[in-house]
Formats: C-alpha cells, structure tokens, sequence
C-alpha cells in the first residue's frame, strides 16, 4: 500500500507532513522544559496512527501468509487454476511437506533449551551482600518455579517459537498493568514503526485484539474505581452491548486478513462462517512514549474509534510493555529478521515442484504412447487391458514410453543436496542416512559450519527470551502485584532478603548472553568445589552445603544435609572405622567396605597424619608396623585401597586424593622393608 501524506496539524501547533503515517504529537516544551501536551491527543488521532501502522504490515501480512500456508502443508507447489486452465489436471500437485519438516526440527530445539535450563535467570546479587549466594539461589528458584508453574509457558513458548522461525519476528507484549504473564502477538495483531531497530524501544506501537465479553466486563465492574482507572464505562458499556462474533472478512483490507484467512483454510472453517463462535469486543490499543520517557496508553473500540480508556504515562519505560522477539539480526530492524519459513520460502517452491514432477515421469514411463489422425478422433479412442493384452480401438499404438530418459536417481541426489542446503543454512541439519559421495572431512567440515549457523541463532533465540523473562520478573515482584501466584513468590523471596534487595535483584537482566542459560557457569562451580573435597584449608561443610545446593537445589539440601558443626557422621564413622582397624589387627583380614560409607572420613583415621619430621604418619596402620603385625597392616592398608576406589568412583576424593596416594605409597614400602627385615634372619641361618 501506498503512503501518503498526511497532514499533522489538527494534532499539534505546526502544519506537518510526512510520507511514513500518521505520527504520536510532539511535547510543546515550554520554556521552563515541561511539555504542554500529550503524546496521543484523543481517540481520533489514537485510531489514525494505528491505522496508518497495520496499514503499513500489510504486504508483511500477506507474505507471512503464504509462508504460514506453505510450512503447514495448505498450499500445493502449482495453482490449481491455472493446471485446470492449461488442461494439466493430469499433472501431480501435492504439498510434500518440506518446509514444515525442517522447521518442525528447529521449534521443539529453541524451546527445549529453555525448559532443559536449570533457571530462567541468572541474576545474582553481589558477593558483598551477606549470604549472597543463599539469596541468589532463592530467586533463581522462586522465579523459575513460579514461570513454570504457570499453566500457559509451555503453550506461550511454542507459540513464540512457532512465529519466529516462521516468520523470523513476533512481539510479547502487556494489555493489562499488573500482570506479569506476557501473550504473543503475530505480525497482525502487533505492529511497531518502520525502522525500529532490534534492541531498542519504539516510540509508539499498535496492538488490536479482542475481549471476550465477561473480560471487557471485568475491566468496569466496579464503576469508580473503572473511572480511577481511566476507563469510559459507558463507551465500555456500549462496546460490550454490540459484541459479535468474528468473521474473515470483517477487516477492509485484503492483505490485512491474510493471516486471518490461512487460519481459515488451516481450521478447515466454511468461508461462510464465523472464525469465532463466540461474542467478541474488537478493541486497538495504541502505546506512545512521552518526552519524559513514560508510556500512555488509549484503548479504542476498533469499529467506532469510541474511546475505551486513556491512562497518561502510565507505565515507565516501554521494556514494562512490549519486547519484539527476533530470529535473525537481519539489516539490524525488526522487521529486517528473517525467519526460517523465509529464508527457505524460494527453495521449498522449487524442490515440491521438483517433486512432483519425478514423480510424474516416473509415471509416464510405464505409459504406452497412442496416435490418432485427428485431435477429434480422441473422444473415440477405448482401450481394454487383460493380463496379456491391451485392446485399443481407435487409436493406433506406437510403443511405451519407456523410451523417455530415468532420471529417478538424479531427482533423489538434486533433492538430497537441496535438502542438505537448507538445513545448513537455518541451522537445522542431520546426518543423511542415505548413501553420499562426501569424504568424511567434507561431511565434518558441513556439519561444523550448520553447528555455528545453530549455536549462533541458539544464542540469538535465548537472549531475546531473557529480555521477555526480565519484563516478567519486574512485574511478578512489583509490590503492587494482585495475582497469587506473584505475591506467594514475593513472600518466599523476602524470608531471606529484605525488600530493598529484592527491588535489586528484580530490575537487574536475567541474563547477559544465551550461554547463562547453560549449565556452563554451575557445572564449573561445582567441578572446582569438588576439588577441594578433602583439603584441609578449605571448610569442608560449607563445600558440601554449596555443591549440593547447586546440584539439587537449597530446598532438598536443607532436608538431607546435616546443620553445620553437626558431628554425627563423623563420629558415627570414626567409630565404625575403630572397630573394623581391631578386627584387622586381630584375623588379618581386609574388612569388606560398603558404598555407603563415609570414605574419605575412613581413610584419614587409619592414615592419621604425616609427621614432617620423620615421614612417618600417626594412624593405626601404622602402629600396627611399629608392633610388628604385618599381617594386620597389610590388611588394613588394603582396606584403605577399597575405600580409595569407592570414593574415586564416587568422585569425593577432592584434594585428598594426593594425599591418599602418598599414603599408600609410604604404607606399601614401609610393609615390603619389615617384610624383609623379618626374613633377614632366618636367610642367615640357612
């Protein structure tokens, strides 16, 4: 569609013009810099801009349209019409599905990354605040069970998902002040100004959707305190009175209701009929940001352009309302993204049509070829085929068709090599089962380069949902929160922190890149910590209590992990230890070691220490070498050996492994030096 000029000045002081729409009006700052009118002048001017914004989506509408039909199997490669008007019924013409094949592998990986992540943030509080880490892994925690616990994140998940590799952008947005789950808006239901770049927050933007009638009631049910809130009850209340079902065609613009259509198509909904069966209240919602930098709001009936509701400055910052989530960085702007379904959009035309006519040759060559002296001679044309013959009357035949070239096998390799392009180029390869002429450097060499094409939009993919994560998490802490499911967050947060470091943690970014969504950072925590296991220099408990609350989280360690000083185990251990060191010393036998022992604790009472002095160590085993029981020692040193591998296997060995190393190493030499001692004599007397 084409723009035009539009005249600005029945909503500002100065006669205005531009080639782009209908614009949100100026501040008028007087000279004391206060702006003497609002961004949005009444519901006229709030009806023209978001006008003039869908206006503009609309060659996008009608585009993305056609992907949607094309991913989903609607459209055939050919149009029907025109095979019926060129007399090629005759030819194949089926959707073979491979668009939507590969997008189908893309979606389930971009939302299972983020089911599969430990947390849905990463924001921490800084190691001066005391208890730092307990106060970290409560938040992390609570908002993660609480966006999890919502019955809607795995639908509004695979709906994002879904738009954006389609159509490589949609917007998550906030029709209500308080609540903090978000809803997807496709291309047709949200629109922001051309030119919007990816990362920043539109001056103004456009969302048009509808309420059911018991929603639009809720919003005036209490008359004054609807009033308060910048609601116009009677406009409402007349809104509310005329609401009707939806059709297809209610829109005036074609390429507007595309999208609308293909829902249509893929519903299999009568033309005729409604796309709701239900009544609806068709409402626009225009959001324009002040020169203070809050946001007003003005909802409109979207028929009328009666005024709903207006709130001035209403929200603080547009990123409290609206994130657009892209696929692709593009040319840097939103609707720059491209999408996989666009990307692909040439290519899977082409290959379906390849398709279809293999197949069609594939047919032809088992055809017999017939000729007639005349085109009006074929009406009379009959053939009869029995198991040995084919009558023809009529006709005269010339042969099969076998004549025409098999081109089977070079449809199937064109195919695969397509195929191997386009999941290459959106990131969705997998190793072709299939027999393939590549060495296997070339195929590492192509499954490196689709892996960086993955990982990258990967990383793309999770960054954007931390931005829509962190319009959640400010919302779901905000005192003012009336939802349950947000004020039993809240309360489980302030019984480790106070309300101040709460505000804190909340308004920080849940993260910094995709990569705070792996396991990376915890699992290199852990794998430190574990090291330290053992070693003396480090508080031993607080290793413990850390690596488990990283592991299985505060809750479960709370209830397994003994309080701290809490000497049970040790002791329990030590006198197990005790009673197995005299058995030892007594039969001279290795005491069987059980994997729920505490081995570590086991092994350092019979090492004991080593002294600096004389090398020797102060366990028993060794007492048992000074007594001369090499039986006994021997037996203990292999039990020692047996609790070394338990605990290698179990990896709690930390630092203490070379510690135990050592000791086995001494214990073994300084049982081999008092067995020969002992032998010593009696070689003398022989």
């Amino acid at each position: 569609m084409e723009n035009q000029s539009t005249s600005l000045g029945q909503y500002g002081t100065e006669e205005k013009t531009t080639a782009v729409g209908v614009l949100p009006q100026t501040p008028e700052l007087n000279k004391s810099l206060e702006g003497t009118q609002p961004a949005i002048r009444d519901a006229a001017h709030a009806k023209d801009i978001i006008t003039s914004l869908f206006d503009a989506n609309d060659d996008r509408v009608a585009e993305a349209a056609k992907i949607r039909s094309k991913a989903d199997g609607i459209d055939p490669p050919l149009d029907p019409s025109k095979l019926a008007e060129e007399a090629k019924r005759h030819k194949r013409n089926f959707s073979t599905g491979f668009l939507g094949t590969i997008i189908a592998r893309i979606i389930p990986r971009l939302v299972m990354r983020v089911k599969s992540s430990p947390y849905l943030t990463a924001a921490k509080f800084p190691v001066d605040v005391p208890e730092s880490s307990i106060k970290t892994e409560t938040f992390r925690n609570v908002v993660t069970d609480t966006i999890r616990g919502w019955a809607g994140w795995h639908f509004f998940l695979y709906l994002l998902a879904d738009h954006n590799v389609k159509l490589g952008k949609s917007f998550v947005a906030y029709d209500d002040e308080l609540d903090w789950r978000p809803l997807v808006f496709r291309l047709d239901e949200c629109a922001v100004p051309n030119g919007t770049k990816q990362g920043e927050e539109p001056d103004y933007f456009g969302i048009r959707r509808e309420y059911s009638v018991s929603d639009a009631y809720d919003y005036i049910a209490d008359e004054e305190v609807a009033k308060d809130a910048g609601w116009n009850v009677e406009n409402m209340r007349k809104a509310i009175n005329a609401a009707k079902p939806l059709r297809k065609d209610d829109e005036e613009s074609t390429d507007e209701q595309a999208i609308v259509v293909q829902d249509v198509d893929l519903e299999l909904i009568k033309p005729e009929n409604f796309t709701s069966e239900w009544n609806l209240v068709k409402i626009s919602i225009l959001y324009a940001k002040e020169y203070d930098g809050s946001v007003s709001r003005m909802i409109i009936e979207r028929d009328t352009g009666d005024e709903l509701c207006y709130q001035e400055g209403m929200y603080n910052a547009v990123k409290d309302v609206v994130q657009a989530v892209c696929y692709d960085i593009g040319n840097g702007s939103v609707y720059g993204s491209m999408g996989a379904g666009q990307m692909l959009y040439d290519m899977a035309l082409n290959i379906e049509k390849s398709r279809n006519k293999a197949q069609d040759q594939m047919d032809n060559r088992g055809k017999f070829v017939l000729t007639v002296k005349d085109a009006a001679e074929l009406t009379n044309v009959k053939t009869t085929v029995t198991d040995e013959y084919i009558y023809v009357a009529g006709a005269v035949v010339m042969g099969g068709n076998n004549s025409l070239p098999d081109n089977a096998e070079a449809f199937i390799t064109i195919d695969r090599y397509l195929r191997g392009l386009a999941e290459e180029k959106v990131g969705a390869f997998t190793p072709d089962s299939m027999a393939s002429d590549k060495t296997a450097t070339q195929s590492q060499i192509d499954a490196l380069k689709e892996a960086e094409t993955r990982d990258a939009k990967l990383d793309y993919w999770l960054t954007y949902i931390g931005h829509v994560i962190a319009m959640m998490v400010r919302r779901m802490m905000n005192p003012a929160a009336i939802d349950t499911q947000a004020r039993l967050a809240q309360e489980k947060c302030l019984k480790v922190m106070s309300r101040e470091e709460l505000n804190l943690i909340a308004a920080q970014p849940p993260v910094q890149t995709g990569v705070d969504w792996t396991d990376m950072d915890r699992n290199k925590k852990i794998a430190f910590l574990t090291t330290k296991l053992g070693n003396p220099a480090w508080n031993q408990w607080w290793l413990e209590h850390t690596i488990a609350i990283l592991t299985i989280g505060k809750e479960l360690t709370d209830q397994g992990l003994l309080a701290e000083g809490d000497q049970t185990q040790m002791i329990e251990a030590t006198r197990q230890q005790q009673d197995e060191t005299f058995t030892m010393s007594v039969q001279g036998t290795a005491v069987l070691v059980s994997p729920r022992d505490e081995h570590v604790i086991h092994m350092q009472f019979l090492s004991g220490e080593r002294d600096p002095n004389t090398g020797m160590w102060t366990g028993p085993l060794y007492s048992m070498l000074n007594e001369g029981n090499i039986k006994g020692a021997a037996a203990a040193l292999e039990h020692y050996q047996d609790h070394f591998l338990a605990a290698e296997q179990q990896e709690t060995l930390g630092e203490y492994q070379n510690i135990a190393k050592a000791f086995m190493a001494d214990a073994r030499k300084a049982i081999e030096q008092l067995i020969q001692q002992a032998q010593a004599p009696a070689q003398g007397a022989a």
